[in-house]
């Protein structure tokens, strides 16, 4: 969609993101925010139904829901505009400006979800770890970064722990920094590409759908006057 929105007011977009592997499309669900409703990084914003199943798009940057575009129930294509976030509350009078004349799909030459790129999501460092916080990026977009490079410092429940990479590639995008505070595991922190030219191109990047909360794992040992026979059966059986 084309929307024609005065540069004063500072503003982001919230496309629709691939969500599966064959995604062309989604159906808007159900809103999970209004128009006027401030949103933090990591909040649900919309639920999605897409090819395979409905899923959850969250916020990744703070603000307030300026205007929603498409309504609940409304087909989009993938990259499509779904809303504009505004950084400043007081901005929302000036939504008025947008002109809805002159809206149309986006162009599917302007997609480019074949860009080989890898989405770095909030990671568990810990096993009681349910959100994160930036302490510290130790690259820039544009830097190049290569395996068991330290992309990253994380604040967790426990310490602040080092996230390195595994594979090698190019900054392209950092969505969080050490001013957003909980950030929830499997949110977008950050975007790397294969290819050096690929840093400023324009594309949808490939989102997998999120287990909303991991299940803990859980280690049912046998009482301690069990675990005492076992290990006295367990040295003496050599002697009996």
């Amino acid at each position: 969609m084309i929307l024609k929105l005065k540069k004063k007011v500072p503003h982001t977009k919230i496309i629709l993101p691939i969500m599966s592997p064959t995604m062309t499309e989604g159906k808007i669900s159900k809103w999970l925010v209004q128009e006027g409703d401030q949103i933090r990084v990591g909040d649900k914003i919309a639920e999605i139904e897409m090819d395979k199943a409905i899923v959850s798009l969250d916020s990744a940057k703070n603000g307030y829901i300026g205007k929603i575009i498409r309504k609940t129930g409304d087909k989009i294509k993938v990259g499509g505009l779904m809303a504009i976030v505004i950084q400043k509350e007081s901005d929302s009078s000036k939504i008025d400006e947008i002109e809805f004349n002159d809206i149309e799909e986006p162009k599917e030459s302007n997609l480019q979800p074949d860009v080989p790129h890898e989405m770095i999501l909030m990671p568990a460092l810990t096993p009681t770890m349910k959100e994160g916080r930036i302490s510290k990026w130790n690259f820039k977009v544009g830097d190049k970064v290569n395996p068991k490079d330290v992309l990253v410092e994380i604040i967790t429940d426990v310490a602040i722990i080092s996230f390195s990479v595994s594979k090698p590639g190019f900054v392209s995008k950092i969505f969080v920094d050490s001013s957003e505070e909980n950030i929830k595991i499997g949110n977008p922190i950050a975007i790397l590409v294969e290819n050096e030219s690929d840093i400023n191109k324009e594309f949808t990047p490939f989102i997998s759908p999120k287990i909303e909360e991991s299940t803990p794992i859980v280690l049912n040992y046998p009482p301690i006057g069990v675990m005492i026979l076992l290990i006295f059966i367990t040295v003496l059986y050599p002697f009996l």
